[in-house]
């Protein structure tokens, strides 16, 4: 599976953390799916790459290496049927170190097209 949970975070897989649930509302319920059918959709999309990932609150956190203090390379959240995307800005493309983009998609497939982009991007720098 290209989606591997950290290893520093392993209690649970993230299956299991955007579970469904009835005791859950259905707003919770549908971020979750959202979340669980972007992370299919990145295992599809990816079958020979392998990602890192963690989560923090409702964010899925992918990172470069499976460690604690690696660099987050993007983050997702879903809310209301939107995907939030954080990620860093390719070095040549940024006004200074570090920087970071933000963008709102309404569905997985324009998700995993955004990660497509940033990962080009981080790539031409390396």
């Amino acid at each position: 599976m290209p989606l591997i949970k950290a290893t520093f975070q392993n209690q649970i897989s993230f299956k299991e953390f955007y579970k469904i649930s009835e005791e859950d509302n259905e707003r919770t319920n549908s971020s979750n799916q959202l979340m669980l059918d972007l992370i299919e959709k990145i295992n599809e999309e990816f079958p020979s790459r392998t990602f890192f990932g963690h989560t923090s609150m409702n964010h899925l956190i992918i990172i470069e290496k499976d460690e604690l203090h690696s660099e987050k390379l993007i983050s997702f959240a879903a809310f209301d049927n939107k995907i939030f995307i954080e990620a860093k800005l390719a070095e040549k493309l940024s006004f200074w170190k570090n920087a970071k983009i933000k963008v709102e998609v309404n569905n997985v497939n324009d998700a995993v097209l955004f990660f497509k982009k940033v990962l080009e991007r981080l790539e031409e720098e390396y």
